[in-house]
């Protein structure tokens, strides 16, 4: 027991939340929203969280010098690799819808080819990520912006006469925060630790622990 309460006292180290659905995607001024579903590590419990990511950030390698992480709840999710988070968690009213488009091929080079000859504009594209490949016999064709097992977020912008970006999200690093309030309880949990020590060490000694 002790044991537990210094750890939850420490927060758990990092662990991968990935994305499940672009849930909503809008532009508004230069700057892109998306409201994303995200499976947090270990339970697997989903919550809603906003990125913002300015067009000029699409293409860059690793999270701007200004991001910053976001705390909610008793979570702490890392500076995305491409963007800001939202802290109200709320797209912006007035933004202008895009919606997702999803892109089914085999290949890397294949999904290349299908990245460069996207429209002019900004969108929001989700693709397999090729060393797990989407399940198509078990899964059915995916819609309203869910991203199966094995797939990606690829945010790509393509504006006549500048060369095309592309950025790839996929998840977050998340890990619960610090909470020292834990601590408090460690002359309690100490005393039930001596009381059931004989218990514990009667129930390891038959293997059932």
């Amino acid at each position: 027991m002790t044991i537990g309460v210094i750890q939850r006292s420490a927060g758990h180290l990092p662990g991968s939340a990935v994305i499940t659905q672009v849930k909503q995607s809008a532009i508004l001024g230069d700057d892109l929203f998306l409201q994303l579903g995200i499976q947090l590590p270990k339970h697997g419990d989903t919550r809603t969280e906003v990125l913002r990511v300015p067009f000029k950030d699409i293409g860059l390698l690793g999270p701007s010098e200004s991001a910053i992480p976001l705390d909610v709840d008793e979570l702490r999710f890392a500076p995305p690799t491409v963007g800001y988070w939202v802290p109200e968690g709320v797209i912006p009213t007035g933004a202008t819808p895009v919606y997702p488009e999803y892109i089914d091929v085999a290949s890397s080079q294949a999904l290349d080819e299908r990245l460069t000859s996207l429209a002019s504009g900004v969108h929001v594209v989700i693709a397999p990520l090729f060393h797990f490949q989407w399940d198509r016999l078990t899964q059915p064709p995916p819609h309203d912006g869910l991203v199966p097992a094995g797939g990606q977020v690829i945010l790509a912008i393509r504006i006549e006469g500048v060369p095309g970006a592309d950025s790839d999200l996929f998840s977050f690093n998340v890990a619960r925060k610090k909470n020292r309030a834990w601590l408090l309880l460690t002359p309690l949990t100490v005393v039930g630790d001596i009381v059931t020590f004989p218990i514990q060490l009667f129930i390891i000694s038959r293997g059932d622990l």
